[in-house]
């Protein structure tokens, strides 16, 4: 898909240019990276895999096109996609990523979903933020699960093309809002080991 070559045909355009975003990056990162086929809804985006020094290391991984929220310094996913997350790291005895790519913080930051995945059915390993705020964090009748940004590790920043791009997405997808943060992005994302 080429951003310039016609008309956004759906909404589900934006999702597709986060996807090309993370698995070019993986490339680079010597990653294999398999995709669903089709264009029908899948419950994930993708399987890196890298057998650099002998050592096989895979994770399946989602990729979110969405800015963090403003009033908390956080992101999440729908709870249903979270257990869909959950058994497919568990079946396969892998990690799970979310990748997301925010063109309001202009970067791409990820969660490694086990560090969060409790042993007992649906509990979880609980954190706190620096202001005392318990993640993860289930919202609106439990309809959405929250993570701190604190806990996201920095992938890369986002060129001005791809800003431009992703906001221009957000226009036609209606689903820009006006983003202004009552919090400091200094005090998030784990810069530490990177994928």
């Amino acid at each position: 898909m080429s951003f310039g070559e016609g008309v956004i045909k759906n909404k589900s355009e934006k999702g597709d240019y986060a996807e090309e975003l993370i698995e070019d990056y993986l490339l680079t990162k010597n990653f294999e990276v398999f995709s669903p086929s089709g264009k029908q809804s899948h419950k994930f985006d993708g399987v890196a895999l890298n057998n650099e020094d002998g050592t096989v290391n895979f994770f399946i991984f989602d990729v979110k096109s969405k800015a963090a929220r403003n009033i908390y310094k956080d992101t999440g996913v729908d709870y249903k996609h979270y257990h869909h997350y959950k058994k497919m790291s568990e079946q396969f005895n892998c990690n799970f990523v979310i990748f997301f790519v925010d063109e309001e913080l202009q970067m791409i930051y990820y969660l490694n979903l086990n560090k969060y995945i409790g042993t007992n059915g649906d509990n979880f390993k609980i954190y706190y933020d620096e202001d005392g705020i318990q993640y993860p964090k289930l919202e609106n009748g439990n309809k959405y699960i929250y993570f701190s940004l604190e806990n996201m590790k920095f992938m890369r920043n986002l060129s001005s093309e791809e800003i431009m791009k992703l906001k221009e997405y957000s226009k036609i997808t209606k689903k820009s809002y006006k983003f202004n943060p009552t919090w400091d992005i200094n005090t998030c994302f784990n810069k530490k080991k990177q994928i």
